[in-house]
């Protein structure tokens, strides 16, 4: 239980820590990480769709869990429970669309 509590403390602190040194560093700075940030997953995606496209033991692999999410989603979407809540989100729906149109 003392182990717990001491990483617990110090993942607060380290935490603490980060966050000053977030604060500290300048808007500039932060905004120049998230934008590499979102610039190395972007890579990342195109990297993930050239190995799909190029590597054939990946593309044999993703098209089978693609027939395997299909069938799952038709069994899923099956269910009386997930037909209902869909129901109840489209009355909602309509009852928002409803209230937009009104202007209101």
């Amino acid at each position: 239980m003392k182990k717990l509590l001491l990483v617990v403390v110090v993942l607060a602190t380290v935490s603490g820590v980060v966050i000053q040194a977030r604060e500290s560093a300048g808007s500039g700075a932060v905004r120049a990480m998230q934008k590499r940030r979102q610039e190395l997953r972007a890579n990342l995606l195109k990297e993930r769709v050239r190995i799909l496209a190029e590597d054939e033991e990946a593309a044999a692999i993703s098209r089978q869990i693609q027939v395997l999410y299909q069938r799952l989603d038709r069994i899923i979407e099956d269910k009386q429970s997930i037909r209902q809540i869909r129901k109840d989100i489209r009355e909602v729906d309509t009852l928002l669309s409803a209230r937009d149109a009104d202007g209101g």
